[in-house]
This record gives C-alpha cells, sequence and structure tokens, in this order.
C-alpha cells in the first residue's frame, strides 16, 4: 500500500452508505499504524484472502504499478468493483485485458486522471487593427496553465464518484479506456524516447484498436473525443521545442 493508500481509506469510511470492511499491505508495520488509527477496520496481509470468504463488493488497487494489472484481473476476476490508481497498468494490452474482464463480469473499472492543465504555445495576430501596436503579434511561450475548477478534494470525489458509479450501475467518466489512453501516451513517450525524439504517432487508427474497446469508447462518448483529439494531436515526439 503506497502513501496513497491510508489517504483512500480515510475517504471511504467517510461516506454513511460505505461500510470499509478490510485493508491490505504487505508491511505488517504499516498495518499496525492504521489498525491504530481504525481499530474498526480489519488487516490483512495475503491479498487472495481478501478475494474470498470475505463478502467485498469492492477494492481500491494502490500499490506498485507492476502490481495493478495481476492484482485488478484476479479481483475482477472475482466479480469485484475495483478502483486503480493512475497508470491503470503497466502496458495498453493489460489494460485492454482489464477491460474486456470488467465488462463481461458487468463490474465498475475505474481509473482516475491527471489534473486539467492547458499548454498554450501559439501566435495570434488581431483580425483588424487601427494603430501599430495593435498590428503587433501577441506572442504565447508556452504557460502551463491550471483552469479554475470548482474546489473539491480529487481523491474525496474520486471515491465518492466510484461509490456512485457502483450504486447506479453506470459507467464512470474515468472508465477503464480513459485509463488506457493515458497507458498509450506514456507508451509513446517512452517510443520516441528510444527513437531519438522521432514523432510517434499518438492515437491508432480504428483497425488497430480492439472490436470491444471501440464498442466502449463509442458506448461511452470517448470516441467523438479522441477524433478531436488526434487531429490536434497526431504524434507525440519527446523532442525539446528549439
Amino acid at each position: 500500500m503506497r502513501i496513497l493508500g491510508p489517504n483512500l481509506v480515510r475517504n471511504f469510511r467517510a461516506p454513511a452508505d460505505c461500510n470499509l470492511k478490510m485493508m491490505c499491505d504487505v508491511s505488517a508495520t504499516r498495518l499496525n499504524t492504521l489498525q491504530a488509527l481504525y481499530p474498526d477496520v480489519a488487516a490483512e496481509t495475503n491479498f487472495e484472502h481478501m478475494l474470498n470468504g470475505v463478502g467485498l463488493d469492492a477494492l481500491a488497487v494502490a500499490t506498485s504499478v507492476k502490481l495493478h494489472f495481476p492484482m485488478a484481473k484476479a479481483a475482477l476476476s472475482a466479480g469485484k468493483h475495483v478502483l486503480i490508481e493512475k497508470p491503470m497498468a503497466a502496458s495498453a494490452a493489460q489494460c485492454e485485458e482489464l477491460i474486456e474482464i470488467a465488462r463481461k463480469n458487468g463490474v465498475v473499472l475505474m481509473s482516475p486522471l491527471e489534473k486539467i492543465r492547458i499548454f498554450d504555445a501559439r501566435v495570434e495576430r488581431p483580425p483588424h487593427y487601427d494603430t501599430f501596436a495593435e498590428f503587433q503579434y501577441a506572442y504565447h511561450y508556452g504557460d502551463v496553465l491550471s483552469p479554475f475548477l470548482k474546489h473539491k478534494k480529487p481523491l474525496e470525489a474520486e471515491c465518492f464518484h466510484f461509490l456512485e458509479f457502483i450504486r447506479e450501475s453506470r459507467r464512470p467518466l474515468t472508465c477503464g479506456v480513459r485509463g488506457v489512453e493515458l497507458v498509450k501516451i506514456l507508451e509513446a513517450f517512452s517510443a520516441s524516447l528510444k527513437l531519438l525524439g522521432r514523432a510517434v504517432p499518438l492515437f491508432p487508427s480504428e483497425r488497430t484498436l480492439s472490436a470491444q474497446t471501440q464498442t466502449h469508447r463509442r458506448a461511452t462518448g470517448a470516441d467523438d473525443v479522441l477524433k478531436v483529439r488526434s487531429k490536434r494531436f497526431p504524434a507525440v515526439s519527446s523532442q525539446p521545442r528549439r
């Protein structure tokens, strides 16, 4: 359980309609610390025991990325709803497999996204001007902006929505498809680095996507979003701008 784990415990204990039954960690020291804070929550060092005989409906995975896939796969295969911290898995292929397991078993698979930021680097020219000053180009030097959003603790909102989608049997906004998008971006950056900064296609053509992912994307509206993105950002390059 990484540092995010204790925060998940705290946030899942808050809703009145959520009964947090168990927390799991391979470290007995960390578990003892958590049990001192939450004595009413059972502690377990064996992840497999959580999937059998405990009666859990859902669980959250917050551990090393290399363990996201095997733990989430085991939980989804056991019919549990799963929240996985980002990135969802170590590869897009693993993400696709988790999406398919969740679809077959009719359970919620959710992976949160990054905080919204806008990269703005362009030159603007006014359409009309009366003076030389108005004629000047407006340069934007690539500042990273965080647009104003209604203030709410991200992890609190994440846990609330996970429970909401389970109760209402709805597909999360940050569903598995969104998670695989993030992993594909990370894979594209890694591939670009290996090619010494050469541009790498970011969003593949429809022919390269599995039938299940295409159907899932159209059902969630992600298909239209990706088409817009692919027109604006057709490739990723790790080379710095000059």
